[in-house]
């Protein structure tokens, strides 16, 4: 669906992106984690043009972006920046739907932001409220949830959860994934987070400076990261040591049951914590089962769960 093609951008006379190549599909969740003076803000805005390639091309629908006049294109990728940017002088009815075709009818831009707000977990009585009146949270929320008001193919995010605490991070994450769900959008967004961008991502990408490290999944980059780089990345940040639940069985312990024919023949356990995946590893030691957790199912073989624990032993970690 996107495709980057031996991009290149200079910005004040230096190389920010030097032959960068991507390849989305549709209905990625896709995490490019970085520093902020690395190149992952320019991949995010080269793709809706509030930047131009210098060299390269960049394809969206088996088009050249450039050959998109700019509203068509943004009528297609919707962009969420690190601030919330409600307008202040409009109420949130108005801050929701200021995007949407003039031709929808009234009823119909009711109904797109009353949807919104279930999704965001926000009740209808804020929409004569302007932005001043709510917390900075809930403008995060609604700034969110304006993006997909025009049902867009692609949402980029910029570093758009960055500022906020890490609880309420957290929240914007699931909010994310339910947005995600409901309209089958293709994501984008940036981070400088490895532990967020393994948890959320379908796809991730490690930027260093002005270069694309690494691109795979979760378990690709945790159990096989190709450079010291993105070794020392993961290693700096605990990744593959720390016991957290969701980082873990997205990265190294779990598989995605799909891919095993009979899971309705498995044992099921509901899974809280790392302790009680250890437990019910013991309960079933020769046998595979189905963990059940709060962010989706998994498919646990035990032998791989105790060869996780011996390696940590071996290292003394």
């Amino acid at each position: 669906m996107i495709e980057y093609q031996n991009v290149s951008k200079k910005i004040n006379r230096k190389t920010s992106l030097k032959n960068g190549s991507l390849n989305i599909n549709n209905g990625d969740l896709l995490v490019i984690v970085g520093s902020n003076d690395s190149c992952k803000k320019i991949i995010i805005r080269l793709l809706n043009r509030l930047i131009e390639a210098d060299e390269g091309d960049i394809w969206f629908n088996h088009k050249k972006i450039t050959d998109y006049t700019i509203k068509d294109l943004r009528s297609k990728i919707s962009y969420v920046s690190t601030q919330a940017n409600l307008f202040n002088n409009l109420n949130i009815y108005q801050n929701l739907t200021i995007s949407l075709d003039k031709n929808i009818s009234g009823q119909d831009k009711q109904t797109i932001a009353n949807t919104l707000l279930e999704l965001i977990d926000m009740d209808n009585q804020c929409l004569n409220m302007k932005p001043h009146e709510l917390t900075y949270f809930e403008q995060k929320k609604i700034s969110l949830a304006r993006a997909f008001a025009i049902n867009p193919q692609v949402v980029l995010l910029d570093d758009s959860f960055d500022e906020m605490d890490k609880i309420s991070q957290i929240k914007l994450h699931e909010l994310l994934v339910r947005l995600k769900k409901h309209f089958h959008t293709t994501i984008l967004m940036t981070t400088d987070d490895i532990a967020d961008a393994l948890k959320l991502g379908s796809s991730i990408v490690i930027v260093n400076d002005s270069k694309i490290e690494q691109v795979g999944t979760a378990r690709d980059i945790s159990q096989h990261p190709a450079n010291l780089f993105v070794k020392q990345l993961l290693e700096n940040n605990h990744i593959g040591v720390s016991f957290d639940l969701e980082t873990l069985l997205k990265s190294e312990l779990g598989v995605n049951p799909r891919y095993y024919p009979k899971t309705d023949m498995l044992v099921r356990y509901h899974v809280y914590n790392f302790k009680d995946l250890v437990k019910d590893c013991s309960n079933h030691p020769d046998s595979l089962f189905i963990a059940e957790t709060d962010f989706g199912e998994f498919l646990i073989e035990p032998k791989r769960v105790w060869n996780f624990l011996l390696k940590r032993l071996s290292t003394n970690d």
